[in-house]
């Protein structure tokens, strides 16, 4: 899957035709990469991401932010959606 496509998999329908929110340990996984290679890639411990990706860790630096919506090809509406559960709204 090419990041570049992320931006569509912020959501997707379920069986039932409803949409539901990816989270952040979904999102990494859609583009094929491990917590290691994940953290690595944006110069952070596996824990540290871990941590985010369960909600234990709330202050996230805005180097890694940026880097975070590179790597995954997201604009920050997107990420802070997918980290915060924001309701489902229109992704063009």
């Amino acid at each position: 899957m090419r990041i570049a496509q992320i931006s569509q998999l912020n959501y997707t329908m379920t069986r039932t035709g409803k949409k539901q929110q990816v989270t952040p340990v979904e999102l990494r996984k859609k583009l094929g990469l491990t917590q290691r290679e994940a953290a690595k890639k944006l110069g952070i411990r596996e824990s540290t991401l871990s941590n985010w990706e369960t909600g234990k860790v709330p202050h996230v630096p805005p180097s890694v932010i940026k880097k975070m919506m590179e790597l995954y090809g997201c604009t920050l509406d997107e990420l802070i959606e997918i980290f915060e559960g924001a309701p489902a709204r229109t992704i063009s």
